[in-house]
């Protein structure tokens, strides 16, 4: 199924939507328009499916992080240093020195799964869990490889799996689908598209 929104946000619409989906993956390419600022709220107060929220839904959230203390679904974050820096209120070289404990600490103070991304991702879990993932390199910083990661977070969620099983193990095939990429055509030149695209080969 396909939904699509305009400038306008039919509640009804969204709430049925969030019906049937497995899994709800939001803020990518998403603004921070009034829209999108509708949108984000609703899903965090109705949605009883897990969520990924990455990009814009991170902007959004940044005004009143707060919200994510209501347990009433599962959720993964997913932002890079600077969204974490908002986030937090903390500088950005701050949160680069103190990746691992910064991501932990702000998994278990939320209740959610946090996938801090620099160029060792670290993912925390809630319970106190903590990857630091070693595949990847310079060509992930490509624009829209983040929306890719959080697609596949959703995905391979939306197979049944937990958010805290699948998060750092996406973060993995994401990184060493950029891998295989940079080894055939470089990091350098590598795209969003590039990780799709050659994700089967990590997958086999």
């Amino acid at each position: 199924l396909l939904s699509t929104y305009s400038g306008k946000v039919s509640e009804a619409e969204l709430s049925k939507d969030l019906d049937w989906a497995d899994v709800i993956v939001i803020g990518s390419g998403l603004s921070v328009s009034a829209a999108a600022r509708q949108m984000v709220s609703y899903v965090l107060k109705r949605a009883v499916k897990p969520i990924v929220m990455d990009a814009d839904a991170l902007n959004i959230l940044a005004d009143d992080v707060e919200v994510l203390k209501n347990p009433h679904t599962n959720i993964a974050v997913t932002p890079h240093v600077a969204e974490m820096s908002r986030l937090k209120n903390l500088s950005v070289p701050y949160v680069k020195a103190h990746l691992a404990d910064i991501a932990l600490e702000f998994a278990e103070e939320y209740g959610v799964c946090c996938v801090l991304k620099d160029a060792a991702t670290v993912t925390a879990t809630a319970d106190g869990k903590t990857y630091i993932n070693m595949t990847g390199n310079s060509g992930l910083a490509t624009a829209g490889s983040g929306d890719v990661l959080a697609g596949m977070i959703g995905g391979l969620c939306a197979q049944g799996l937990s958010l805290e099983t699948v998060a750092p193990l996406a973060v993995y095939l994401h990184g060493a689908a950029g891998d295989a990429a940079a080894k055939e055509i470089g990091a350098y030149a590598l795209t969003a598209s590039d990780i799709i695209r050659f994700m089967p080969q990590v997958l086999r």
